[in-house]
């Protein structure tokens, strides 16, 4: 069983990053948000940026996170076509959705990856701003790496001014360590 110390501490790897264990409700002071980490995820955080979620039971998929500017149209059109992440390419295969205020889409990869397929889903946290998560796979989506994506966009809240400055003045960017009821 985890203990409480062990899910709040950060590990430090030779990657610049700390990773968080889940399950925890997790701050990105850049972004003005905080997300909650099931558990058996790491998520990883580079200078107050959550950049990526993935399982610790496995490699063969991914959980890319990235923001973008935008009214929830804009976000649509930028999310309709190539979707650019440096070293890989998505490319949408469906035409982005609209539901219970969240876009969603699936996407061939390109580029030099393992990854080939990827599932987008993305919620405004604000008007004019999106946070975007992205299951990246091996294979076809698995329904699991679907439904986290979907949770993990269901999960954002928007950070309050005091909670984004104790966050990003402390260590840890952690808010809580308690699952929130839906996902229990």
């Amino acid at each position: 069983m985890t203990t409480p110390s062990e899910m709040t501490s950060p590990v430090r790897t030779d990657l610049p990053r700390d990773l968080y264990r889940g399950p925890l409700r997790l701050a990105a002071p850049a972004y003005g948000v905080s997300v909650y980490v099931p558990e058996g995820y790491l998520a990883g955080m580079f200078m107050d940026e959550l950049i990526a979620i993935e399982s610790e039971f496995g490699k063969t998929a991914s959980i890319y996170v990235m923001a973008l500017n935008g009214t929830q149209d804009e976000i649509r059109q930028t999310l309709s076509g190539r979707v650019d992440l440096g070293q890989v390419q998505l490319l949408a295969t469906t035409i982005p959705c609209i539901g219970d205020g969240k876009l969603s889409a699936y996407y061939d990869i390109h580029g030099g990856s393992s990854f080939t397929r990827a599932y987008a889903c993305s919620v405004n946290w604000r008007r004019d701003r999106a946070l975007v998560f992205i299951g990246l796979s091996e294979t076809e989506v698995p329904l699991t790496l679907n439904r986290s994506v979907q949770q993990l966009a269901d999960s954002v809240q928007a950070l309050e001014s005091a909670q984004a400055v104790r966050a990003s003045a402390s260590q840890h960017s952690i808010l809580s360590t308690s699952a929130p009821p839906s996902y229990l």
